[in-house]
């Protein structure tokens, strides 16, 4: 049985969409990668204002992915990273 993929490499990336998953609100906001910060610069939803952040954790993750990306982007040259995800098959 063979399986169908979706294969990119994180360098492809241009555009980035982020899911607000607070309270039911459900704002979805795209934006490019180089702009991430400044959708995000609270790190907090910009429709409802809840906080994307664990109590737990004090990273500002969306910051730590756009300059992860970024500097991936700048050494692909020497190394790629790929994601690969399955495509379902609805037959």
């Amino acid at each position: 049985m063979s399986e169908t993929v979706l294969k990119f490499l994180v360098s492809e990336l241009r555009i980035v969409r982020i899911i607000c998953q607070n309270n039911k609100c459900a704002a979805v906001v795209e934006t490019t990668v180089d702009d991430l910060d400044r959708y995000f610069r609270g790190w907090c939803c910009p429709l409802c204002k809840e906080p994307f952040r664990h109590d737990d954790l004090g990273n500002n993750f969306l910051t730590e992915l756009q300059n992860a990306l970024r500097g991936l982007k700048k050494i692909q040259d020497k190394v790629q990273v790929e994601f690969v995800l399955p495509v379902k098959n609805d037959k």
